[in-house]
């Protein structure tokens, strides 16, 4: 006896079993990829050509991740939103950031990450779902910027050019060059070798002045030490001085008091100086008449000075002896 097989369950078996192994095959896809890879954003604000989904993300030269969606921020038309997907065990740091870079001469664009220290915080989501990477421009798009920066130098030096240039600043500048060439000439017609042999001389001059006062300041710099310690020294011979003056009248206070007071008998002190100097006044005296009578004899006899012609008068008895 044959068993009658039902073929619509057997499909149906088979089709919901097939399904089962897709969706799980799809769900432990998706669970892979939830666990080795980490999503991040990043923005570019220049044109993103070559770039394209499944381009590589690289770090120094090494490949860790890839592109997986590009779109235009809806809110700033002017900035390129990229999600980028990277593996786990390469962490994102702040202090990173994004830029494009191409391959050879190809064109083919890919997103180079830069920067970072050793030691930074993990980059952590703030006012978004997923963490956002900074960007710089890329080679490319700062030298396209510098080319247009100046560009618009040289198009504004060109108009000022343009309007310095114009005919009434030609007439003014050809004036002046007419000018200068006048007084060219008439400096080079005035300008004779005696003048050149005298411009010499004052060279010559200054240079002799100057190396003279370079001496004398050195002189100077010298003495100055030397006039520093004499007045050093006056200042403390001054003090000195004022010290002394000081005593002196001091002891020349307590002198007078001690005489007044009869402490010191001034008499015996005194009396051998008084007897010298009368003496000394009697010498004096015998020799102011001698004097005296030297001056009567040559106003007598001037000549005597020279020939002594006269003879002396003679005293009381001299003149019989003669």
């Amino acid at each position: 006896m044959e068993t009658k097989a039902n073929y619509t369950i057997v499909g149906m078996f088979v089709l919901c079993t097939s399904i089962g192994a897709i969706a799980f095959a799809l769900w432990l896809g998706g669970f892979y990829k939830q666990e080795k890879f980490n999503y991040y954003h990043t923005e570019f604000h220049e044109s993103v050509a070559g770039l394209n989904k499944d381009a590589p993300v690289k770090y120094m030269g090494v490949t860790i991740g890839s592109v997986k969606d590009i779109r235009i921020n809806p809110a700033d038309p002017t900035t390129i939103t990229v999600l980028m997907e990277i593996q786990k065990d390469s962490p994102i740091l702040e202090g990173m950031y994004t830029t494009l870079n191409f391959t050879g001469i190809t064109g083919i664009a890919y997103v180079e990450i830069k920067g970072g220290y050793k030691g930074a915080p993990v980059l952590t989501a703030k006012d978004s779902e997923l963490p956002v990477i900074p960007s710089k421009p890329s080679l490319f798009a700062a030298v396209e910027m510098s080319a247009f920066s100046l560009a618009g130098k040289i198009e504004r030096i060109l108009e000022h050019i343009e309007k310095l240039m114009g005919e009434e600043n030609t007439a003014h500048i050809t004036s002046v060059l007419n000018h200068l060439d006048q007084l060219s000439s008439r400096i080079t017609d005035s300008f004779t070798p005696q003048t050149a042999n005298d411009i010499q001389i004052i060279v010559r001059n200054m240079a002799d002045v100057s190396r003279k006062l370079n001496d004398m300041t050195t002189e100077v710099t010298h003495i100055t030490p030397i006039v520093q310690d004499i007045s050093r020294h006056a200042n403390v011979t001054m003090e000195r001085l004022a010290s002394t003056s000081a005593n002196i009248d001091e002891l020349s206070h307590e002198l007078t008091q001690k005489v007044k007071a009869g402490d010191y008998d001034i008499k015996p002190m005194l009396e051998p100086s008084i007897l010298l100097l009368n003496d000394t006044l009697y010498d004096t005296r015998n020799l102011v008449s001698t004097l005296n009578e030297e001056i009567k004899t040559i106003g007598n006899s001037p000549a005597d000075i020279f020939f002594k012609k006269s003879s002396p008068l003679l005293g009381p008895g001299e003149e019989e002896k003669k």
